[in-house]
């Protein structure tokens, strides 16, 4: 028998119905607000061997962290979304870093070997010569090689991708040296735990020192380069952040918590630095002006280790004790990857027209599925492609990047109609209908170079005549990204900054200048007498000091350190740049190296460090020549590059001293006096 109710009774449970029903109806906006993390806000994840000590962390090119698990003697994979995977390797794994080669390299304390593995998890090893080094960090460097320390060693190391090493012994004895980074200065820099120092290595094998300001016996760990051009490592012992120059002067910031013991510290997307605290189990974050401030760890007791910045513009740490990896908000909004579409300055889905023979285009100009190319080579400081595979796989890669800046809803702010006039800093903006700039948008980096803008529409994005988008205090047209619902249109001598990912077409009017890109999913794109600058393309290269090197300022062997600098058509340097150099030796022999990689008659592509930059150390003849010219050229393509610069080395015929005129003189009225002597002794009126 059911229940019976009167009719109040069934008007009471009507209205609680309802009211169910609304609550419902806002839980999924309840879930979207507690989506959105706070900064340094921690989440944990497990999954790992047990009792795995998972120790180092760094970023992969395949867009996942990579980590290893020195008990369990693995590498270990996480996924962004906490997804981990792990790989057997050999003994006591350390260190670990991301190579040019796209490869993860690591050391092995244990084996006394570096290792290599795949993002596919295919692993190889390479011995190291001197036996019982104890390699603990290694890094990437400027040079395209990998470099290491070796504690036990009393050395640093190097090596190729190719797996060849060479070991520079550090001039302190039983320094025991532990972190390497590559400094912005194109030079390796690292910590002596034993011999509580900094040191400097150029990519040659040069080594200097630096003690100055720094706590007596701070056990120095870590070291990392800031987005400031410094060096940051941490001071276990003393309780402190050390920050160096890259001429030397040491600063140091005590932390908060007493006995700590900061061990990683990495550069964050959010413009600051990241530390671990195995003693305080905490995530620390201090500012390039030295604020520090803590975040405690859920895990008690958790020993973190390493710490490294992800693609998500988080950071991610590895718990030694804990046996967990860990996730801290840093609050800062991630990039858009657009796979091969960032070597694309112009791509179209139907057609790209132009009018004018003024436009000029740096950076590669692709069209697909369309047939119709209105730019021809010489407005092109790049390569068109034409329907072809490479331009249907930058469409693909535009369709992912686009959709991923779509579908960004974190931590957004709502803007809309004209957005000229304004100052924005860095983050997500999000318009449910169209945008308009007038006058100046002015975007704020606020001294972070990997600021990040993103501004999403659901419709139109139009630009006034003569309007401007501004960049001040670091910010960078290759991280503003400008995602159009439909159509954009850039006004008659406007000046533009970002990426446009329009779905459907991209009109740039007369005499508008682009610092970025202009990529259309569907429809096309309009020129009209423009000029467009990609942020990856190189628009410059330059040497420094140029010419490096003339008659009389090298000494037979000496040696003299250039450095090429890639930057985009809107002078902004370029990171990770991919720069060829070749060398075009005289009669007098010589010679040039990037590292350990001679330099020859053949170009060889080397990748920039963050400044955009390649050090190249030249070497005088051992007898220098009378005349001649060593030449090193700078391009961007193996053969038929768009951009070249030389710089060289030239010696000519050498003006003698005063003390070798005299020397000369000398032995003249010697010879004169003898041809004398000869004459009157034939002639019998020698007496």
């Amino acid at each position: 028998m059911y229940p019976h109710f009167r009719a109040d009774s069934a008007t009471r449970l009507r209205k609680f119905l309802l009211l169910a029903f609304a609550c419902l109806a806002f839980l999924p906006l309840l879930h979207v607000t507690l989506a959105d993390a706070a900064i340094g806000d921690i989440t944990e994840y497990t999954g790992l061997t047990a009792s795995s000590a998972p120790s180092y962390i760094t970023a992969g090119a395949d867009g996942n962290l990579w980590f290893t698990e020195y008990n369990a003697n693995k590498i270990g994979r996480i996924t962004t979304a906490g997804v981990i995977t792990e790989f057997p390797a050999s003994s006591s794994p350390t260190g670990i870093a991301a190579g040019a080669d796209g490869n993860l390299w690591f050391t092995e304390s244990g084996t006394n070997k570096i290792g290599r593995i795949t993002t596919a998890g295919v692993i190889t090893e390479f011995t190291i010569p001197t036996a019982g080094s104890a390699p603990t960090g290694i890094a990437a460097g400027a040079d395209n090689n990998l470099w290491f320390t070796e504690t036990n060693g009393n050395k640093i190391g190097r090596i190729t991708t190719a797996g060849v090493i060479t070991e520079f012994a550090i001039p302190t004895a039983s320094s025991g040296p532990v972190g390497i980074a590559a400094g912005a200065d194109g030079n390796l820099w690292f910590t002596e735990s034993s011999g509580n120092k900094i040191g400097r290595i150029t990519t040659v094998g040069v080594i200097t020192e630096f003690s100055a300001g720094l706590n007596a016996s701070s056990n120095l760990q870590s070291i990392a380069a800031g987005p400031d051009t410094n060096l940051w490592f941490t001071e276990q012992s003393a309780n402190t952040i050390g920050r160096i120059t890259t001429a030397g002067v040491i600063t140091e910031f005590t932390i908060p918590t007493a006995s700590s013991a900061p061990v990683g510290i990495a550069a964050g997307a959010d413009g600051n630095l990241w530390f671990t605290e195995r003693g305080g189990n905490k995530i620390g974050r201090i500012t390039t002006a030295g604020v520090i401030t803590e975040f405690t760890i859920p895990t008690a007791g958790s020993a973190p280790q390493g710490i490294a910045a992800g693609p998500d513009a988080n950071m991610w740490f590895t718990e030694l004790s804990g046996n967990k990896i860990g996730k801290i908000i840093t609050g800062a909004t991630a990039s858009v990857a657009l796979g091969t579409a960032q070597n694309f300055a112009v791509l179209a889905g139907s057609a790209i027209t132009n009018t004018g023979a003024g436009t000029h285009v740096t950076g590669d100009v692709g069209l697909s599925p369309g047939t119709s190319m209105g730019l021809t080579s010489g407005q092109v400081t790049g390569t068109i492609h034409t329907t072809n595979a490479t331009a249907a796989t930058a469409q693909a890669d535009l369709t992912t990047a686009y959709n991923d800046a779509a579908g960004r809803t974190s931590g957004s702010t709502t803007v809309s109609g004209d957005i000229g006039a304004t100052t924005k800093t860095p983050g997500l903006y999000t318009s449910a209908s169209s945008l308009q700039i007038t006058g100046t948008l002015t975007l704020d980096g606020q001294g972070n170079p990997n600021a990040v803008f993103i501004f999403q529409m659901a419709s139109t994005l139009t630009t006034a005549v003569s309007s401007q988008v501004s960049l001040i205090n670091g910010a960078k047209a290759a991280n503003v990204f400008w995602q159009v619902g439909s159509s954009a249109t850039l006004g008659a001598t406007s000046t533009f900054n970002g990426t446009i990912m329009a779905f459907t077409a991209i009109t740039v009017n007369n005499g508008a200048t682009l610092n970025g890109r202009a990529l259309a999913r569907n429809g096309a794109v309009t020129l009209d007498t423009d000029t467009i600058n990609s942020p990856s393309a190189i628009g410059s290269l330059t040497f420094a000091p140029s010419p490096v090197a003339t008659t009389g300022s090298l000494a037979a062997n000496g040696t003299a350190t250039v450095t090429v600098t890639a930057k985009d058509g809107g002078n902004t340097a370029i990171s990770g740049a991919m720069i060829y150099l070749k060398f075009t030796q005289g009669s007098g022999g010589g010679s040039a190296m990037v590292g350990a990689t001679a330099l020859t008659s053949t170009a060889q592509m080397f990748t920039a460090n963050a400044s955009g930059v390649v050090s190249v150390v030249y070497t005088a003849p051992a007898s220098l020549p009378t005349s001649t010219t060593d030449t090193i050229t700078a391009q961007t393509a193996a053969s038929s590059p768009t951009v070249t610069a030389t710089d060289t080395y030239t010696y000519a015929a050498p003006v003698p001293s005063l003390t070798e005129w005299a020397m000369i003189a000398t032995v003249v009225l010697l010879a004169g006096g003898f041809v004398v002597m000869l004459r009157r002794r034939r002639s019998g009126s020698f007496a």
